[in-house]
């Protein structure tokens, strides 16, 4: 899992479909999101969103895969879109 750094925040997803945002001058956790799923894209750190995708169950034909919108600040989801699954995001 690689960091995603954002003007004053690094984003780090973790296994089990973690994600958490630190504080980059003192690496202080400002927030951790629960997302429900597996992370299987990169993280997008927006001006007012961050965005990243999740698979709900990641063997299941019938899992679907979400484009998730967080509040940058509070981590907390904002809006989810259901995504073609198979396809990479990156």
């Amino acid at each position: 899992n690689v960091p995603t750094v954002g003007a004053s925040t690094i984003l780090v997803s973790k296994s089990g479909g973690v994600l958490s945002a630190l504080e980059s001058a003192t690496g202080e956790t400002l927030w951790t999101a629960e997302l429900g799923g597996r992370i299987v894209s990169n993280v997008l750190h927006g001006s007012d969103r961050v965005w990243v995708v999740t698979n709900a169950d990641g063997g299941s034909a019938e899992a679907r895969s979400r484009l998730r919108a967080l509040d940058p600040v509070t981590g907390i989801t904002e809006s989810t879109i259901e995504v073609a699954r198979g396809d990479t995001y990156s």
